[in-house]
């Protein structure tokens, strides 16, 4: 994720559902992987959680670079969320469109247990594809969208809000060739001038977890 406020409000959100559940609480402990690339924004998490009281359920880590980066560390860890039935919710907000790739995202839903709230910056994907080869735009849409089906969507657009429209259909559609993916729902978020910001894209495999 981005944005630190985002990231302490889950552990906060985790502490206060332990704590009201009381002898209720069944599913142990909740274990919080921080992931963030800018120097500025990372040490700013540091100290939020530093703010925070020690909780003896929810513990966490953090990791500075980036998304790729730091699953890959997650993953190298003896004891990580992967090597268990253990449910994950992955928030994956990146700063921009380029350092989200189908092959991470796919990764992580391919375990029954696993959802996923993306960040898709729908807008940014259309002006980098506007933008050509001047942004290498091949190489990071293909790896936004695990294969070129981007380019025969977007060719005919008539306008940027509907080629940004395109871009979010056709990320729905790819999460939901993944086998554990039965459901992708996504909101729009609009800036203050009623203009598209950008796209949450949330997938499961569950119909609970929609509602």
């Amino acid at each position: 994720a981005e944005t630190f406020d985002t990231r302490t409000l889950l552990k906060n959100a985790a502490e206060q559902a332990i704590n009201k559940s009381g002898a209720r609480w069944l599913a142990g402990e909740v274990k919080c992987f921080f992931i963030e690339d800018t120097t500025q924004i990372y040490e700013h998490l540091i100290g939020k959680l530093a703010q925070r009281p020690k909780h003896t359920k929810v513990h966490y880590a953090t990791h500075r670079g980036s998304f790729v980066a730091g699953m890959e560390q997650l993953r190298a860890q003896d004891r990580n969320p992967f090597s268990t039935n253990s449910p994950v919710f992955a928030l994956i907000d990146p700063f921009g469109p380029t350092d989200l790739p189908f092959s991470e995202v796919r990764n992580l839903l391919s375990r029954p247990s696993c959802e996923v709230l993306v960040n898709l910056d729908s807008d940014g994907v259309t002006r980098i594809y506007s933008a050509g080869e001047s942004a290498a735009h091949r190489k990071h849409l293909t790896a936004l969208f695990g294969d070129d089906s981007w380019d025969e969507e977007l060719n005919d657009a008539p306008t940027q809000a509907e080629a940004a429209r395109r871009v979010l259909n056709l990320y729905k559609k790819k999460l939901r060739t993944l086998p554990n993916v039965h459901y992708a729902f996504s909101f729009e978020m609009r800036k203050k001038a009623d203009v598209l910001d950008y796209h949450l894209v949330f997938a499961s495999g569950h119909p609970r977890g929609v509602q």
